[in-house]
């Protein structure tokens, strides 16, 4: 959370019927930061491959003052550009943090039809249902990838 503190000029304390305008000032003095893990999110604006969302777990650090906090994160920034990852950078992230192939290619191929991409394992007759197996064109029996 962050702490606040806050206070009126003398002239909200003036009684009268007539309404005064209150000159508000807010400080912010400490900061606690929450590290949140990364899973296989739902984006409707993801164009291409698995969307990233946070997860409910987290990772609470310890609360640091807030001029403190901006020093250390000064050269940290990124620009907004810098912010965007690729499919395959996403599909990285992910695997880091714990989510299967399985899931993955499962939100990879909604964003697909979604967006009306059809992918060449699509094109050439393969088909993966939701339980991760995927069935051959050529063949009538189910193969399980999640290994």
């Amino acid at each position: 959370g962050i702490t606040r503190s806050c206070s009126l000029d003398s002239s909200c304390l003036q009684q009268s019927k007539v309404p005064v305008m209150h000159h508000r000032r807010c400080s912010f003095s400490t900061i606690s930061v929450r590290e949140y893990d990364q899973t296989v999110g739902d984006s409707p604006s993801c164009q291409d491959g698995a969307p990233i969302t946070l997860d409910w777990k987290y990772s609470e650090q310890k609360s640091i003052s807030l001029d403190e906090f901006e020093k250390a994160r000064k050269n940290q920034r990124r620009g907004r550009s810098d912010l965007i990852l690729g499919a395959a950078e996403r599909r990285k992230v992910l695997v880091m943090n714990g989510a299967t192939l399985i899931e993955i290619l499962r939100a990879e191929r909604l964003v697909a039809l979604k967006n009306g991409v059809v992918s060449m394992g699509m094109q050439l007759g393969y088909n993966m249902n939701f339980r991760g197996q995927v069935k051959s064109p050529t063949s009538s029996n189910m193969v399980s990838r999640a290994a």
